[in-house]
């Protein structure tokens, strides 16, 4: 990895010889080719949840770090020039996973194309893991990304949630060598609340606040990251849909969280959690300290 780039330099992926985790091994490898990185795989065997007694529970382990490692040898030789590890673990997953996670630390996981109806997928382990984590989390679904898509999307709101999630996706727009999209997204509060007539000075006003907003976010960024691509976008819609319009034509889109608070670190926030469920790319969920 190249230090300039700021990017955390431990990826981990949580493995399980599923199709979402092979979608997360591999979207995790080709990140950590460009910076001939290191890619940690770690199985966690549910030992708790397993109905089996002592000498089946280790014949369960022994048999999942042997697919990792098969996995591990195959790829050791196709992309030599990244590093892989082989972890495994025993206990319950989320809480094994939740205590590797660090702003030092991506970890990566892979989660089922969603259909049907979005209230029936609750709180998934990817989003509990990305409102909780100590560090950045990217959920990757198992259906591949379409060639055609191109560039990052970050969705800003002038929060230092936001804030360090832009500054995440220029680091990914650098190293991926895509252009950045910043997107903010605003709503009139009068829409969804039944209110009519909203005072035409005062819509101006809001307006003109987060297209300031907006700018300065933009000359932050340009500060930063000058040889970053950078193009601004001020959207008068909710912010879910909007940002998941870009994404949908984006290979990469990242979102803050609200933050590392008592209840707050428990809530992913409604627009971070209804672009989990609304996934249809690869969404890296950063928390303040990235």
């Amino acid at each position: 990895m190249s230090q300039s780039t700021g990017s955390p330099p431990r990826t981990i992926v949580a493995f399980d010889d599923s199709g979402p985790s092979a979608a997360a091994l591999e979207w995790a490898v080709d990140r950590e080719r460009l910076r001939h990185g290191t890619v940690e795989i770690v199985h966690v065997v549910d030992d708790i949840a397993i109905d089996a007694d002592q000498r089946e529970i280790e014949h369960l382990v022994f048999e999942a770090r042997q697919a990792a490692e098969d996995v591990v040898e195959s790829l050791r030789s196709l992309v030599p020039e990244v590093r892989f590890l082989v972890t495994l673990r025993r206990g319950d997953p989320e809480v094994e996973l939740r205590s590797l996670t660090s702003p030092d630390v991506l970890l990566v996981l892979g989660t089922h194309q969603r259909a049907g109806r979005e209230r029936r997928f609750g709180w998934s382990l990817g989003a509990r893991l990305a409102a909780t984590a100590d560090g950045p989390v990217a959920i990757i679904p198992e259906t591949p990304v379409a060639e055609e898509r191109t560039g990052v999307v970050v969705g800003v709101n002038g929060s230092a949630g936001s804030l360090a999630a832009a500054r995440f996706a220029a680091r990914e727009a650098l190293l991926r060598h895509e252009p950045l999209d910043v997107v903010l997204a605003w709503e009139d509060p009068g829409l969804g609340s039944g209110v009519r007539g909203l005072n035409p000075e005062f819509a101006q006003w809001l307006l003109e606040s987060n297209d300031e907003m907006l700018n300065e976010t933009l000359a932050l960024l340009g500060t930063e990251f000058p040889e970053c691509g950078i193009t601004g976008h001020l959207e008068n819609d909710p912010a879910t849909p909007a940002l998941l319009a870009y994404g949908a034509r984006a290979r990469l889109l990242v979102v803050g969280t609200r933050g590392h608070g008592a209840l707050r670190r428990f809530l992913l926030g409604s627009v971070s959690h209804g672009l989990v469920l609304g996934i249809t790319g690869p969404m890296i969920v950063v928390g303040h300290e990235a």
